[in-house]
């Protein structure tokens, strides 16, 4: 059985694109074509609060969180509830250089160095909207239609021919029309093999509330964890993206494999019946 934390972990990647986490496979709608470099802030005196509900299946599991965003121009706070039970699963905060990342099944507090200092390792929804427009621009994504999602004029795009190879076998982002602000996610990963059976994995993601509110520091500042172990972890950016790259080659990896066994199979059962 998979354990729940990975299921948790693969909510939370999928509802904010991080991918510092255990399962931390993202989909290629959350690659920035600037390499980094996109990035549109949060006016000041202002920060974004969204919420948003994740459901990740993989395999027979099924696990739902509920997400709070905060995010200012040079800080921001994410905390990631059970949807069933309310509990804190995780809670992340990063302002000046450090980002902080505690999760409850450990109760250990991670710390590291952000190598763009002063600038919140979570995208602001204003950021990833750009994001999304390059990628369409660069036919990573296509508008395959439009539609009205929740009474507000929105697009839909999908994977275009030029995306680049990740884990995702399909994706479809539901965007409001005018400022391409992400209404709802839904991405299908690719199949992997686990204890010798095939599991697939989806998640969607929708996004119900989407504000912008007075700037309050105190909102934005992480919670006390009490008796939390502390952990140094080095550069978390740089950490992530090595965490990406190896998820990529493992996920091509597989892939190759199973190929290779499908076409083995396929080689027997030709011979069998020519014998």
């Amino acid at each position: 059985m998979i354990r729940r934390a990975r299921a948790a972990a693969a909510a939370l990647v999928a509802a904010t694109g991080v991918a510092l986490v255990p399962a931390g496979a993202q989909a290629a709608s959350w690659l920035d074509p600037g390499r980094g470099a996109t990035y549109v802030p949060v006016p000041d005196g202002l920060m974004e609060h969204r919420v948003t509900e994740a459901t990740v299946q993989i395999g027979d599991e099924r696990y739902t969180t509920r997400t709070d965003f905060l995010v200012a121009s040079d800080r921001a706070r994410v905390r990631s509830y059970d949807a069933g039970t309310g509990a804190l699963v995780v809670e992340d905060a990063s302002a000046g250089d450090t980002w902080r990342s505690w999760w409850a099944e450990t109760n250990v507090l991670r710390t590291y160095r952000m190598s763009r200092p002063g600038r919140p390792v979570q995208r602001s929804a204003r950021t990833e909207a750009a994001i999304l427009r390059e990628q369409v621009a660069r036919g990573w994504l296509r508008v395959t239609s439009e539609t009205v999602h929740g009474g507000v004029p929105a697009l839909v795009l999908e994977l275009g021919h030029d995306a680049p190879d990740t884990s995702a076998a399909s994706e479809r982002i539901v965007v409001e029309k005018g400022s391409y602000r992400t209404l709802e996610r839904r991405a299908v990963l690719r199949a992997f093999v686990e204890a010798g059976r095939e599991v697939r994995s989806e998640s969607t993601v929708k996004v119900v509330v989407d504000e912008d509110l007075p700037r309050d520091d105190a909102q934005l500042a992480m919670a006390d964890h009490p008796g939390a172990r502390v952990v140094g972890g080095g550069d978390g950016e740089a950490t992530a993206a090595r965490k990406s790259s190896r998820a990529k080659a493992k996920a091509k990896a597989r892939a190759k494999a199973q190929a290779k066994a499908k076409a083995r199979a396929k080689a027997k059962a030709k011979a069998t019946r020519r014998g």
